[in-house]
């Protein structure tokens, strides 16, 4: 397991450096790509089932509208927002 997440940090480590200089723009379509495919039936299932596989906790048919809400309201949160240079200065 500990081998597992030096290796997932270090992929993320890799994709962080691909995109560290990339536009605002450039950005902004990646989170929603990543968003639109995240809110997917197939995948929104996919997260639920996990979810309720590996917690033997809650409702399928709930963590699946529950994921697909919770995906749309990150990707309008996140629409617009600056995300690029400088944030905000004090």
């Amino acid at each position: 397991m500990i081998d597992d997440i030096r290796l997932y940090v270090q992929k993320a480590h890799e994709a962080q450096a691909q995109i560290e200089f990339w536009s605002q723009e450039k950005v902004d379509e990646m989170v929603a790509a990543v968003g639109w495919a995240a809110y997917e039936r197939s995948h929104a299932e996919a997260c639920a089932r996990s979810a309720v596989d590996e917690t033997g906790m809650g409702v399928y048919a709930d963590k699946l509208v529950k994921h697909q809400k919770k995906t749309l309201g990150t990707l309008r949160d996140l629409h617009g927002l600056k995300t690029v240079g400088i944030i905000e200065r004090e």
